[in-house]
């Protein structure tokens, strides 16, 4: 679900030409996908509160480090998910008219701090709390891509 309506409003986008040179010009400038992750960024965070943690009682932040618990699945989900929207996020970035490393660089910020956000929801709910665990696997997950 996360970054499916960002997929669904750029491929129609990913139209490229060819222009007298054979060589490939970008179609979009980066406006157009910061826009997109803004869009995708808002649209995923209200829908996560809504199906998830609207559910559940909420307190004032703290932390707790569940690092030892659900064998650790829940850290392989962050850094999996966390490497996936960098992969998905640098596609965008680099058919843009950018330089590869600032493709890499934007997508990987990028990538963090939506991966991040979530231990903020976490960090207010009395179920669990932000877990420095989550957000060393979702910085390993951004790096390994």
């Amino acid at each position: 679900m996360i970054r499916f309506f960002h997929i669904l409003c750029f491929i129609p986008l990913w139209g490229f030409s060819q222009s007298d040179t054979s060589t490939i010009e970008p179609f979009f400038g980066t406006k157009y996908i910061w826009i997109g992750e803004g869009v995708s960024y808002a649209g995923t965070m209200v829908t996560l509160n809504q199906l998830w943690y609207a559910h559940f009682e909420h307190s004032s932040a703290h932390w707790f480090d569940d690092g030892k618990e659900w064998l650790q699945m829940d850290k392989m989900g962050h850094g999996y998910s966390a490497y996936q929207l960098t992969r998905i996020s640098h596609s965008f970035f680099s058919h843009s008219t950018v330089s590869s490393e600032k493709a890499l660089l934007y997508s990987s910020i990028s990538s963090w701090i939506f991966m991040s956000s979530i231990e903020c929801f976490d960090a207010f709910s009395s179920q669990w709390g932000a877990s420095t665990s989550d957000i060393l696997a979702n910085t390993i997950g951004v790096l390994g891509f």
